[in-house]
């Protein structure tokens, strides 16, 4: 269950289907309103249309970012200042708060993770299962000068981020990052670099763009799965401006 679900102003019920409606399992009517919007979390093997089960569980993987694209790393460095957002072409709602560096790697050649996606390069990927999970799948990464030789390459997005904070982050006790929301990349389609960070890509938000890395990607992915998939209602609340 994401983030949005697991807030203190929604809650769980335990329910079971009886004669084609749900009801709270010990009994009654969930007394939740027509129109309101949810999830349900069922064993695969209870939804008896064989259609349906395999449609909702196919896995389906599209290349969003190809190897040599360049990403950013926005982190909170004590001894730097605010970033500044408009030179550096990012709207601030997308800027985690207190952020004071914007560190460049390149995604790189392919892992053994990423192999059966590409057997020759590496690259960033949106993979898809059914209509419920939405991850993004990156290869190598190649670190700053700075990191060289020691941390030439990281293995995988998760391990740069890791890399990146113990240097830069020193006020921290762990160095886990959110890649979701610290990484950007650059959407193409506009005349000036607009920076985007990677939770736009995995859900998919802008819906109408036209052009673009995340449309051309998401186009491709509602071909191959028949539909397109939902996005996370977090997403749609963040009050995001959109400018073309």
């Amino acid at each position: 269950m994401n983030d949005y679900w697991n807030a203190a102003a929604h809650v769980t019920l335990p329910v079971k289907r009886v004669n084609g409606h749900w009801e709270l399992l010990y009994g009654g009517d969930t007394g939740v309103r027509d129109g309101t919007y949810g999830e349900l979390r069922v064993a695969v093997s209870s939804i008896e249309d064989a259609a349906i089960r395999e449609r909702l569980t196919k896995i389906t993987t599209v290349k969003a970012l190809d190897e040599g694209a360049e990403l950013r790393v926005a982190l909170r460095d004590p001894s730097g200042k605010l970033i500044d957002d408009k030179q550096i072409g990012i709207d601030v709602a997308d800027l985690p708060s207190g952020c004071t560096r914007w560190e460049a790697i390149k995604i790189g050649p392919q892992t053994p993770a990423t192999k059966p996606m590409d057997s020759k390069r590496g690259g960033l990927w949106i993979r898809q299962r059914g209509v419920d999970r939405t991850d993004l799948v990156c290869s190598s990464v190649a670190m700053p000068e700075e990191f060289k030789p020691g941390h030439a390459t990281a293995i995988s997005l998760n391990h740069a981020c890791t890399l990146l904070s113990e240097k830069y982050e020193t006020q921290r006790i762990s160095h886990t990052l959110n890649v979701y929301q610290h990484v950007f990349y650059c959407e193409s389609g506009s005349s000036k670099p607009r920076w985007l960070p990677l939770d736009v890509l995995r859900n998919g938000v802008i819906a109408d763009m036209e052009h673009g890395i995340l449309a051309d990607a998401w186009k491709t992915l509602e071909q191959q799965l028949g539909f397109r998939p939902m996005p996370k209602p977090e997403a749609n609340s963040r009050g995001r401006r959109r400018n073309r």
